[in-house]
């Protein structure tokens, strides 16, 4: 069972205490309602924890315009996402569209319809509930890439061997994130070395997932590092089956002997 859900919290802005009492009446059984007579107590209460869900500011106020007051909070990281609703009796075109470059969401313009009210602020309260939502979504996203990635580096050779007169070098730079691209060693003895440069179609965290597997693959093939067909064989065998819109294109050199293979 779920408990009951908390209401969302409305800031409500205007110099006119009559105003405030309308609002108050229409919004107070589904939000709770916090008043500001000012832009200066606005932007002092909106610092009050917990901060509005959503601001209805009127335009027209002494001292601070709601324009000002907008522009304020927008300029302000921990205030800038929340959405405001000006609620005005300025209805011409020129100060809705410069109530929208400030940063408003909405307008609405009095006197007004109680109705209207309240489904404007539903509304841009879900909006922001869907934004706040996706934002989580993709910042847990980008955590589990970055642990993918930290996790696909780990698996990558960490040093490269040292193999008597042979001199190798590395670089790995994916073009993503996370990627299919892998390379790695068997390491015979100090003559003998096998290296594997592979490629996974595609990009992002299937085809990483797939290069993994090729890291545990290889190792199984160390028994018969010599043997590049053989080496390539088994690595066909491990993976065949394993995934259907993905394919591994792989190259196996083996050096030893003064030579190499291929």
């Amino acid at each position: 069972m779920t408990g009951p859900v908390e209401k969302k919290l409305v800031l409500v802005v205007d110099d006119a205490p009559a105003n405030l009492q309308v609002v108050r009446e229409i919004l107070k059984d589904d939000f709770k309602i916090r008043v500001a007579t000012s832009g200066a107590k606005a932007l002092e209460l909106v610092k009050v924890k917990p901060q509005p869900d959503l601001i209805l500011l009127d335009v027209t106020m002494p001292e601070m315009d709601g324009y000002e007051v907008c522009g304020i909070l927008k300029a302000t990281p921990n205030a800038r996402d929340i959405p405001v609703i000006f609620l005005t009796g300025k209805t011409e075109t020129d100060d809705e569209t410069k109530g929208f470059e400030v940063g408003a969401v909405d307008y609405i313009h009095k006197p007004f319809s109680p109705a209207v009210v309240k489904a404007r602020v539903h509304t841009h309260l879900v909006l922001r509930e869907s934004r706040d939502q996706l934002t989580r979504q993709l910042l847990n996203i980008n955590n589990e890439l970055e642990m993918a990635r930290e996790i696909q580096v780990a698996i990558l050779p960490h040093e490269i061997p040292k193999i008597r007169g042979l001199e190798i070098a590395a670089r790995y730079n994916p073009m993503n994130s996370v990627a299919g691209d892998f390379y790695d060693f068997i390491v015979v003895d100090e003559k003998h070395l096998g290296i594997l440069i592979a490629d996974v179609t595609g990009h992002g965290l299937p085809a990483a997932l797939i290069a993994s597997m090729l890291k545990v693959a290889l190792s199984a093939q160390s028994q018969h590092a010599s043997d590049p067909a053989r080496v390539l064989a088994g690595l066909n065998q491990s993976l065949c089956g394993k995934f259907k819109h993905h394919f591994v294109t792989a190259a196996y050199v083996f050096r030893g002997s003064g030579k190499a293979l291929y």
